[in-house]
């Protein structure tokens, strides 16, 4: 059997880690470990699996024959996340596989009836002090801010959150993409977005404003 060529694997994935197809296919998996319970010991193990399951996907994008479909992309990559879930010693395993059949056949159901791009949460974060903009996408923004927490040492700060789908991202990215950072979600602070930024932080804050005087007229009704 001939050795495998990293270099030219490597050079596959670097190729397609960004494409849509790629970044569709993750958003398929993440949303899977949105459904989990947040603070649930066996939920985050899941979550894990489902991160390593990232890497898989990208070799069904890149792979020799590769699809153009994300659901295929991902259904392969979940199919992996379950083979390693049935690892886990027996006193996990039955809960670890019950929560991702769970929560993968929900969200495969939802992509059959309403496509990939579902309502959810554009994001605009930074990590701890850093300057970098992430502008990214989640249909439960509690969850993943959660799971990015762990993958942020110095903190997630949030700047601004607004209701959106996949497609407004992309839009969101390609409106930016002057300030964009090697076709990554992050993104220099330029002044067009900072404004952006801004003016839906005010938004939000108007909004929460104008809910906690109707919560305080509720509460003095007699």
């Amino acid at each position: 059997m001939p050795e495998p060529d990293f270099l030219a694997l490597l050079s596959r994935l670097k190729a397609v880690a960004e494409t849509e197809t790629a970044l569709a296919t993750i958003e398929i998996l993440d949303r899977i470990g949105d459904l989990l319970p947040e603070e649930d010991p066996i939920a985050i193990d899941v979550r894990d699996v489902l991160h390593r399951a990232h890497g898989i996907a990208l070799l069904r994008v890149s792979d020799a024959r590769p699809s153009n479909d994300p659901v295929v992309s991902a259904r392969s990559a979940a199919q992996y996340a379950l083979a390693i879930l049935f690892t886990l010693p027996p006193v996990g395993r039955n809960p670890a596989v019950a929560l991702f059949v769970e929560a993968a056949d929900k969200v495969f159901a939802e992509v059959r009836r309403s496509g990939v791009s579902l309502t959810g949460t554009i994001y605009f974060i930074r990590h701890g002090r850093q300057p970098e903009i992430k502008i990214g996408y989640a249909t439960s923004w509690k969850n993943r801010r959660a799971a990015l927490a762990t993958a942020m040492p110095f903190g997630v700060v949030e700047l601004a959150l607004d209701t959106g789908t996949m497609a407004d991202e992309a839009d969101l990215h390609q409106r930016f993409a002057d300030l964009r950072i090697a076709d990554s979600e992050w993104f220099t602070p330029g002044e067009d977005l900072l404004k952006h930024i801004e003016l839906l932080a005010s938004r939000q804050a108007s909004s929460s404003a104008s809910l906690d005087e109707h919560s305080r007229r509720i509460d003095n009704f007699d």
